[in-house]
């Protein structure tokens, strides 16, 4: 199980594993992940794999088994300029058939953008230094707000939109 929490921190819980009281045992703690993380959520493609988000202009993936530094950092789905106030919820997105990483993209809305925004999450161009931006970026209608929630099935998309 995985867990964000406004005090900054993602925390990776083991419930098979006996901690201290009968509490469950955290086995992994990412501290100051973002401002307030409020999204998590786990790879389908790789099991060690999360990608998380807050109040920030920030989406970050890990690899649960190394540590607290960053996979790789995704930037573009807020305007730059704007503090983050609304929750988005990134997903990860494999319209493919074949299911491989290299395929692999994540959708998201964001504050204040009024649009959809989509990474390319491909393995050759990780980088811990250099943010990956947006690969394309739809806009949504003129009368709706920005996209909060996703869902996908197959090559399908849905999305909420405030006011929309």
């Amino acid at each position: 199980l995985a867990s964000a929490s406004d005090d900054g921190t993602v925390a990776i819980h083991d419930y098979r594993v006996d901690g201290q009281n009968g509490k469950n045992k955290v086995i992994a703690e990412i501290s100051d992940a973002h401002n307030r993380p409020h999204s998590v959520v786990w790879n389908p493609l790789s099991e060690n794999e999360i990608m998380t988000a807050g109040h920030d202009d920030k989406i970050f993936t890990f690899d649960i088994r190394q540590g607290t530094q960053p996979l790789v950092s995704f930037h573009g789905h807020v305007p730059s300029n704007s503090r983050c106030k609304k929750i988005h919820h990134p997903i990860f997105f494999n319209p493919c058939s074949n299911m491989t990483n290299s395929e692999q993209f994540i959708l998201t809305g964001g504050d204040g953008s009024r649009s959809l925004s989509m990474f390319r999450n491909k393995n050759s161009e990780r980088s811990k230094e250099q943010p990956i931006s947006v690969y394309s970026r739809g806009k949504l209608p003129a009368d709706c707000g920005d996209a909060g929630s996703l869902a996908t099935q197959g090559k399908r998309v849905a999305a909420v939109v405030d006011g929309g």
